[in-house]
């Protein structure tokens, strides 16, 4: 399955190379890829036209980052105010 290469070309470069952006849906869908059973990251980087480095940045990238969505959310602590009294001086 292929999909399509979503890039943007950044030009506010000066130089004569242009540096790809691609679009995190694109990147998170080809971690994905490269996580299947019995899946080269080197074969998923060539049908994709992206260096196999690059992609290897993107799954430590992904593994790196707190999963948000996927684990429940840790249990807040409130807080609460602590009056003090002052307490007579006795003399």
């Amino acid at each position: 399955m292929f999909m399509a290469l979503d890039t943007f070309i950044d030009t506010e470069q000066t130089t004569e190379r242009t540096r790809r952006i691609f679009a995190t849906d694109f990147k998170q869908h080809l971690v994905e890829l490269c996580l299947q059973p019995d899946t080269s990251v080197a074969k998923v980087a060539m049908q994709h036209q992206i260096n196999a480095n690059l992609l290897h940045k993107w799954i430590r990238q992904s593994r790196s980052m707190v999963p948000a969505l996927k684990s429940p959310p840790s249990p807040q602590t409130d807080f609460l105010p602590v009056i003090l009294h002052p307490t007579p001086v006795s003399e």
